[in-house]
């Protein structure tokens, strides 16, 4: 920026500028792809989990990585709670989720780790 004030350089500013877009597009590029498969990948597991409510389970946890079973309760809009406890304790075993607050009986928090390393 110096060099654009003191000489009118802009045309070193615009490179520097476009190549952070550019390595920056090309991660973002990296984490959708790995994104898109790990979403393939689940996909495909979901019949093992043997529920008619595991897509849905799959899709929220893809927008809410980290929740109680309460808020995906809600997310779901699967009104059977022990069906939402059910599922979670089937993604538990499944090792797709875990489980953040162990040691709580109530308002346990749960994550969806793959997810969330990958979009860190």
């Amino acid at each position: 920026l110096k060099g654009v004030s003191e000489k009118g350089d802009w045309l070193s500013w615009i490179r520097f500028f476009l190549d952070a877009v550019r390595v920056q597009t090309e991660i973002t590029l990296q984490k959708v792809g790995q994104i898109e498969e790990l979403y393939k990948t689940l996909k495909e597991k979901m019949t093992s989990i043997n529920s008619i409510y595991a897509n849905i389970l799959l899709d929220s946890i893809f927008i809410q990585p980290q929740f109680t079973t309460k808020s995906i309760k809600v997310r779901t809009g699967i009104s059977n709670s022990q069906t939402v406890y059910t599922l979670i304790d089937k993604f538990l075993e499944a090792k797709i989720i875990t489980e953040v607050t162990p040691t709580r009986e109530r308002n346990k928090i749960y994550a969806f780790r793959d997810l969330i390393n990958i979009i860190r």
